[in-house]
């Protein structure tokens, strides 16, 4: 019988064998990406989504979800070889990607090209502005009474974005400096639009970067048929 220590030299070579890639097969070399995502104040951006695009022979491609910045705004990327483009993007917080037909043409993309001599690269990206803030009161026009379930509808000018918010909030981020179209609507009432006090042919709110404001809306009841 063989010996315990002839049993156990098998074994290595069994999974030796079994791990090492064979002669035909391809290790492909990867890359590290490092950096930070600020806003344009350059305040670090906890929780920031970070994305990758990548352009090839058959054309190009745009991974997003895979990796979210620390507290301090940092993160760390393996990605292959090449030449790519990072962005990041915070949704919820007001940091929206404004992104053409190529992803490789995002705004505020950055564009890195890792080789085997170079695999490691550091890169800052900034997501844009803070957002403008909106707070809403809304009451019913014949009661006074606070309105229950309403939502908020936004549509930017620039590139005719749209932001849907179905539940009821005291607050709404929209993209600063900017023409906006906002709208307010709930079951059992007309819907509201925005009008500028100083323009009352114009439905459109423009806020700076930071800036707050409050509108108060009364909402209209339908009238039943």
């Amino acid at each position: 019988m063989p010996s315990a220590l002839a049993t156990l030299l098998l074994l290595v070579s069994f999974v030796a064998a079994q791990t090492s890639p064979s002669p035909n097969e391809q290790v492909q070399p990867g890359g590290t990406i490092r950096g930070i995502v600020t806003n344009n104040d350059g305040d670090p951006i906890e929780r920031a989504t970070l994305c990758t695009g990548y352009t090839t022979s058959n054309g190009s491609s745009t991974s997003c979800g895979g990796t979210e910045t620390g507290k301090d705004g940092k993160f760390e990327l393996h990605v292959p070889l090449g030449e790519i483009g990072v962005f990041a993007q915070k949704n919820e917080s007001g940091y929206w990607p404004v992104i053409e037909d190529n992803p490789l043409h995002s705004k505020g993309i950055h564009k890195v090209k890792l080789t085997t001599e170079a695999p490691t690269a550091r890169v800052t990206l900034k997501i844009g502005p803070k957002p403008g803030e909106l707070k809403f009161d809304v009451r019913d026009k014949a009661t006074g009474k606070p309105v229950e379930g309403y939502g908020v509808r936004w549509i930017a000018m620039d590139n005719a974005r749209m932001m849907s918010i179905d539940i009821p909030t005291p607050r709404t981020l929209i993209p600063p400096d900017i023409d906006v179209i906002v709208e307010v609507h709930a079951h059992g009432y007309r819907r509201w639009f925005y009008i500028d006090p100083s323009n009352l042919s114009q439905p459109i709110l423009r806020l700076a970067s930071g800036e707050v404001r409050h509108l108060d809306v009364e909402l209209e009841p339908e009238e039943k048929n």
